[in-house]
């Protein structure tokens, strides 16, 4: 089985926002989200992403154009298709786009849905597809084979909507419950940061090469993990790149002052630890950001008291329990956060 990258741009422009805002999406709003590993940058479509044994990708085309007819949506789906038409491991087709015209769609509310919901216009969406396959293979008519493949696509293709402003996609990353915690402004630098990160993933040209499975794109190295954008974020909110971190905060010196250099060095590397499980422990994540919004509000509110005070008040003086973030693992969590907000 040999599948050929023959649709990567080759102009190497900027990543859009709408390119970040399909990735983003992917990432925090999918149903699958929870299963996203890797996610690759302009090697199988513009957005694809794999779980973490890479046995499945999840293909995303972004299109950015507003007021797009439905023949013009068709022919975005071109790309889709062609790997629908492949031999790998596809688990999802999706095409990202604005909001269609109302008149071209029988239910506006929905913000993801099959063809169907282009009701009447429908026909006019295969038509597009099917001429831009007609125009791409230089040909005048297409197979039996190909027009049945061609049905049973349209079938599986989902259309997802722009959920809004780019700082919204942010905000659903961070789990808060005051999104307002931080100014739009702030989302909106982390979503341009990112956006950086996922043009310099599109700077090396892949277009020509083989793979024989999901894995061997690695090698390329345009991906992304997912953990990478959730510790991005979490490293903007707090001020300070949580896990490469080497000096000890000013405020947790305290809880080192009676051990010698090898155990305090010991003790950060295990609260370290912990603040990473408790990161990405998908049964409780909850956890993460509750405690996180609290410290955050305790330290606005009074930047006076010391992480020990702070961290007794978000607990209740230990009754409310907070998994990996109990005990110093937290106070090292909420030292790290003043010393960021400080600067």
């Amino acid at each position: 089985m040999t599948y050929e990258f023959k649709y990567t741009e080759r102009n190497l422009e900027r990543a859009s926002d709408f390119e970040t805002k399909t990735l983003l999406f992917l990432l925090g709003f999918d149903q699958i989200r929870s299963q996203v590993c890797f996610l690759f940058i302009d090697c199988f479509n513009d957005i694809s992403g794999s779980d973490k044994n890479c046995s499945v990708l999840w293909d995303y085309q972004s299109k950015g154009v507003s007021d797009m007819t439905p023949h013009k949506i068709g022919k975005s789906l071109f790309t889709l298709f062609d790997n629908y038409s492949s031999k790998l491991n596809f688990g999802k087709f999706a095409l990202f786009m604005p909001k269609p015209k109302s008149s071209y769609i029988d239910d506006e509310s929905q913000l993801e849905f099959g063809i169907n919901n282009f009701g009447k216009h429908a026909k006019k969406l295969r038509q597009g597809l099917e001429a831009e396959l007609l125009r791409r293979n230089n040909t005048v008519t297409l197979s039996i084979e190909e027009l049945k493949r061609i049905s049973n696509f349209l079938e599986t293709v989902i259309f997802v909507v722009d959920r809004g402003e780019k700082q919204d996609y942010i905000k659903n990353l961070v789990s808060f419950k005051d999104k307002d915690l931080k100014p739009k402004e702030f989302y909106s630098e982390i979503f341009n940061e990112i956006r950086g990160v996922q043009f310099n993933k599109k700077l090396h040209s892949i277009h020509g090469h083989h793979i024989h499975s999901i894995s061997d794109a690695l090698a390329f190295n345009k991906h992304l993990q997912s953990k990478d954008i959730s510790i991005l974020v979490v490293n903007r909110l707090i001020g300070v790149d949580l896990f490469k971190r080497t000096a000890i905060p000013f405020e947790f010196l305290p809880e080192v002052a009676t051990l010698n250099s090898n155990d305090a060095k010991d003790l950060i590397v295990e609260c370290s630890a912990k603040i990473s499980r408790a990161l990405f422990d998908k049964n409780n994540k909850v956890a993460f950001w509750e405690f996180l919004e609290k410290a955050m509000i305790e330290i606005n509110n009074n930047s006076s008291l010391t992480p020990q005070a702070i961290y007794s008040t978000i607990t209740d003086e230990g009754k409310i329990k907070y998994g990996h973030l109990s005990g110093q693992a937290g106070v090292y969590l909420i030292s790290l956060l003043k010393e960021g907000l400080e600067q």
